[in-house]
């Protein structure tokens, strides 16, 4: 049987006319009400906008339910068909809420922009119309079900999305519109359009559906008939559209009405503005007249300085009549020559905030003259702002300014900066000028007839004011410092001159006081005593003052039999957090770690600050016994440690922080202040060299030790700066380095010091010294010139014998000098010894250090020729990602791996793992500190490829060495 004749047939379908132009119409007038609906809340945003909104979804959802069950209606099919209740009326709560979301997402500021809102809320509606009509088409139940033509169904969909698009487009429009027009042609367009859209999706949809011939409705008995939908449908269509009608006719009645009050408002402020205009005018003529009689000058300027109005004042005040000087500018009437460019240049910037002001300037009268005038300007602005008029009020002061210059001249004896009271002979005050008023805080007619007793502040007895008169009587004056009390009560001191003056009889008629209020002064002189004796950043007491009372404590402690203890106290790492974040920063810490030590010590001690980040404390009166007064000074140190465990907040950053701290107690009987301070310093150090944050108590021992470090110090400048060459107590030795077959192939070059002061000194204790005190570069550069000059002088032997290249250590300081490499090449050229028989040795420690870029350091070396070889392998971080990276062409193996060889497995795979590792790299391996020939034979059976130790040979001078690789030459 042929596939076609198994296919279900399908019936044909045919719509009433009359009930589909029934839906057309529905969904037209449904789609406009509910446009009208949400056009009310964008136009007049009221406070029921949510059911505004609801009244929009309910016309719009029931519109389209009603239109698509109408449209069902108008379908004749050859069964008998009904639809279930429930999924009936969810297709319409569908439809409902999707018409509310589209307008709520149209309409809603939630959304960033204007298309965002345009796509979701298309979306939210086409997607609600295709739900309704495909939930609809599923409650009639068939069975078989209906099926679809695919092409049909997303056409269906498709017009539903583009025609909701166009048409919540054409209602945005109209809604946004300035004119608000509920019949205009958007919102006809747009229901029309949207109609169209429901109308046209439901009949695609419908068009797309195809029925079997012997498919029944499964819900026929117990669903909604079609009589019963008919007037499901007819029921709402009617009350939804009868209830909108209401409220919209409502709603324009409420329209018109608002729209008459605004009529009659704005009727009434037009008739305000008219009474108002008229009355303005009015007082337009009535200033016009007032300008006329006043006596001040009025001068109207408009913004390019051309005069507009001149009053009679002003006429008379520079002989100009009106018509002279009206529409010329004013610097080319009155405005003196000097001053013209002045006067320009400030037309030619005017604005609005320069007014109203103030200013006074000259002006040349028509007679040649010249008057002054005091102006008050103000402005007249536009509607912009911009300044039209400037009008300029003014008097002529130059009668007045005369006269002020009159008495200036003869009061200027009297008024001078020092206060000035003139008594009469009974000491009753006649007259004070300004200064004293300013002074003392009282006017003239406060004081006047009144003693000067008013001015007494008390502190001064009677003995002294006798003293006081007893000398302006036998000499005529007294001057001195005294305390007087203003007006508000406040005391101050000043500097005053009593002078008397003698009547033709000798009798005293007046007095007179000068004085000068020396406040000032004496903060200053408080202020230079306090900064003598006390630190301004943390105004604790400093070195001077610290020494001064540490002082007073050793005298005072001689007599009392009791101990006191100086604790150096020196902030760990201060340097690096003072350069990270700056000195104001490092000021803010210093000054809290002030603040807390301050808080937590007893008021006895003393807590100064020596500068930088050291401080020193004085704890005075511990026990007689030395032990019970180191225990008080330990617990104190605790304290002070304990203190800043949590750290220090500085603003709102905490800084975490420790301290270095070193103690001394002492009973005095000995000890001076020079030498306590040492002993805790000395202790502080040895505390850092402990590891920080923690405290040592001073010993002979730790002051011996840094004594001889010191002494060290001193002859390791002298011998390094003073010595020749030649004389140079430093010289350098060999330590051999074998192949396995025991012929020499290498040597590392190693210093050594024999200090005509000191004897021989170990490189284990003067290296370190050099490092901290900044003297291992020089010492580096002496060690690489003898070895090259050794070389040059040698230079046969690396051609006759097995040798290959000599060793030469570089320190850390040497690698971050950036004049390295250039010394070194100026160095190897000045011998002519070529870069390959000189292979650099470094540590794994350079690499801890920032400063140090070693990949480019290396690189460049690397070009000029240089070779390198990588010390102590394993001992430190070994990372292997310099192995990669660097031209190291050496590993050394440190000592301390080989002499457990070959008993110890650790060491033992240790180095076999080392020596794996550089063969495969490609790396020449040198094993340090072969002192047995089980060490020997084990790293040789294992393929190391270098040996040096004792075993073969120990360090050996410059000849030692010659005569070995000559004699290897010979054998």
């Amino acid at each position: 049987m042929d596939d076609f004749l198994i296919m279900p047939l399908l019936m044909d379908k045919e719509y009433d006319a009359y009930l589909v132009i029934g839906s057309l119409l529905i969904s037209f007038l449904t789609s406009f009400l509910a446009i009208a609906f949400a056009s009310f809340i964008v136009w007049h945003k009221k406070n029921t906008s949510q059911w505004w909104l609801l009244g929009a979804a309910i016309n719009m959802g029931l519109g389209i339910w009603a239109m698509h069950f109408v449209g069902m209606l108008a379908l004749h099919l050859d069964i008998a068909v009904a639809f279930e209740p429930i999924r009936t009326v969810v297709s319409a709560l569908f439809a409902i809420a999707a018409s509310y979301a589209a307008f709520w997402v149209v309409l809603s500021a939630d959304f960033e922009t204007y298309k965002q809102r345009q796509l979701y809320g298309t979306f939210v509606l086409g997607s609600g119309v295709a739900s309704m009509h495909y939930l609809g088409m599923d409650a009639m139940q068939m069975f078989p079900k209906i099926s679809y033509d695919p092409f049909l169904f997303v056409l269906s969909l498709i017009i539903a999305y583009v025609a909701s698009y166009i048409g919540l487009n054409l209602f945005i429009r109209s809604a946004n519109q300035i004119q608000h027009v509920l019949f205009s042609r958007e919102n006809l367009i747009s229901s029309v359009v949207i109609g169209i859209a429901v109308t046209g999706m439901h009949y695609t949809g419908m068009a797309a559906a195809n029925f079997d011939y012997n498919s029944y409705c499964t819900v026929l008995e117990e669903g909604l008939q079609y009589g019963s939908l008919s007037f499901l449908v007819i029921i709402s269509v009617v009350v939804v559209l009868l209830f909108s009608f209401i409220l919209l006719a409502y709603e324009q009645h409420v329209e018109i009405q608002e729209h008459e009050q605004n009529r009659m408002m704005l009727r009434k402020v037009t008739q305000e503005v008219d009474k108002r205009t008229a009355e303005l005018q009015r007082q337009t003529t009535m200033n016009e007249r007032l300008l006329e009689t006043m006596d001040a000058i009025v001068v109207v300027l408009d913004r390019d300085g051309v005069i507009q109005q001149f009053n009679l004042a002003a006429q008379f005040t520079t002989g100009y009549c009106i018509s002279e000087v009206k529409g010329k500018q004013v610097w080319d009437v009155m405005v003196p020559r000097e001053q013209v460019e002045e006067v320009k240049s400030v037309f030619s910037r005017l604005v609005s905030g320069m007014f109203p002001n103030k200013h006074q300037n000259d002006w040349i009268t028509k007679q040649g003259s010249q008057v002054t005038i005091d102006w008050h300007n103000s402005a007249v602005l536009d509607d912009e702002g911009e300044v039209i008029y400037v009008i300029g009020t003014g008097l002529d002061v130059t009668q007045q300014l005369q006269d002020q210059e009159a008495l200036q001249i003869s009061a200027v004896a009297f008024e001078t900066q020092e206060a000035m009271v003139v008594t009469d002979g009974e000491g009753l005050i006649l007259k004070v000028n300004k200064a004293f008023e300013d002074i003392t805080g009282y006017s003239l007619d406060e004081v006047e007839g009144k003693s000067m007793n008013i001015l007494k502040s008390g502190r001064h007895g009677e003995i002294f004011y006798k003293k006081l008169w007893k000398s302006v009587d036998e000499k005529g004056y007294w001057q001195g410092e005294i305390w007087n009390r203003r007006k508000n009560g406040d005391v101050f001191p000043e500097w005053l001159r009593i002078t008397r003056v003698l009547g033709k009889d000798n009798s005293v008629i007046n007095y007179i006081g000068n004085f000068s209020d020396i406040s000032q002064r004496k903060k200053i002189e408080q202020e230079l005593e306090f900064l003598a004796f006390y630190d301004a950043v943390t105004e604790l007491p400093n070195r001077r003052l610290f020494t001064d009372r540490l002082e007073q404590a050793i005298y005072k402690h001689q007599t009392s039999r009791e101990n006191l203890a100086v604790m150096f106290v020196d902030l760990d790492n201060f340097k690096q957090i003072n350069d990270t974040f700056g000195h104001a920063f490092g000021d803010k810490l210093l000054i809290e770690f002030s603040r807390v030590i301050t808080k937590i010590m007893p008021g006895s001690v003393t807590i100064s600050r020596f500068g930088g980040d050291e401080f020193v404390l004085l704890f005075s009166g511990l026990s007689e016994n030395k032990d019970t007064a180191a225990f008080q000074s330990e617990q104190m140190a605790e304290v002070l440690l304990n203190s800043i465990t949590s750290g220090l907040n500085i603003g709102e950053q905490n800084v975490y922080i420790s301290s270095s701290i070193g103690i001394t107690v002492s009973d005095c009987v000995d000890d001076t202040v020079s030498t306590l301070l040492m002993q805790a310093d000395t202790a502080m150090y040895q505390a850092k060299e402990m590891g920080k944050n923690t405290f040592r108590f001073y010993s002979e021992s730790i002051g011996e030790s840094m004594a001889e470090r010191f002494k060290m110090e001193v002859a390791l400048r002298n011998d390094l700066s003073a010595s020749t060459p030649s004389s140079s107590p430093f010289f350098v030795v060999y330590q051999p380095q074998y192949n396995a077959k025991k012929q020499v192939v290498g040597a590392e070059a190693l210093v050594r010091w024999s200090s005509a002061e000191l004897g021989f000194i170990s490189p284990a204790k003067f290296i370190p010294v050099a490092e901290e005190v900044g003297l291992i570069d020089e010492l580096g550069m002496f060690v690489v010139n003898r070895v090259l000059h050794d070389i040059s002088n040698m230079a046969s032997l690396f051609e006759k014998s097995t040798l290959d290249h000599v060793s030469i250590n570089l320190s850390i300081k040497q690698l971050t000098n950036p004049t390295l490499t250039s010394r070194l090449l100026n160095a190897f050229q000045h011998e002519g010894v070529s870069p390959d028989k000189v292979r650099f040795e470094f540590t794994e420690s350079v690499f801890l250090d920032n400063a140090l870029n070693p990949k480019a350091l290396f690189s460049e070396m690397s070009e000029i020729g240089f070779t390198f070889a990588l010390d102590d392998f394993g001992t430190g971080f070994s990372s292997l990602s310099y192995l990669k990276d660097l031209p190291i062409s050496e590993l050394k193996i440190d000592k301390t791996f080989v002499d457990g060889i070959p008993n110890e497995e650790s060491d033992t795979t240790i180095c076999s793992a080392t020596i794996s590792m550089a063969q495969k790299l490609g790396l020449q391996l040198v094993a340090e500190g072969v002192e047995t020939e089980g060490q020997f034979d084990w790293l040789v059976a294992h393929g190391c490829n270098l040996l040096q130790g004792y075993l073969m040979s120990q360090p050996i001078e410059y000849k030692e060495f010659v005569s070995l690789l000559e004699k290897s030459h010979v054998d």
